[in-house]
């Protein structure tokens, strides 16, 4: 009697070959999570890993209008100053002081 195919030689359906990825991604964020202790790079790294899973994935704060609610100016300034930051370039009280630079508005006088 033959013995059944490994699995190796056996043809993934398409469910198979998305469960394969899911898992891969699974393995990819623990890795993540021993390879980065910073929090900050730590989220970054997840992010990028499920946006590969989940490619039309819109982030919370395009799907739910939070630009168009007066913050457009700091998706400006997060995207010039923050995400640098989170991909390892200068430090964080240097990002947090030109964030609050860039974008500070007086408190109104009463």
């Amino acid at each position: 009697m033959a013995s059944p195919p490994s699995k190796e030689s056996r043809p993934q359906t398409a469910a198979a070959a998305g469960e394969t990825e899911r898992y891969r991604t699974l393995l990819e964020i623990n890795n993540t999570l021993i390879a980065n202790l910073t929090r900050d790079a730590l989220f970054r790294a997840i992010a990028e890993a499920v946006r590969r899973v989940v490619p039309g994935h819109v982030p919370y704060a395009e799907k739910f209008g939070v630009w168009q609610r007066g913050l457009g100016p700091m998706k400006v300034a997060l995207e010039e100053i923050w995400k640098p930051y989170l991909d390892g370039h200068g430090n964080r009280d240097e990002a947090f002081a030109e964030l609050i630079r860039r974008t500070a508005i007086e408190a109104p006088r009463k």
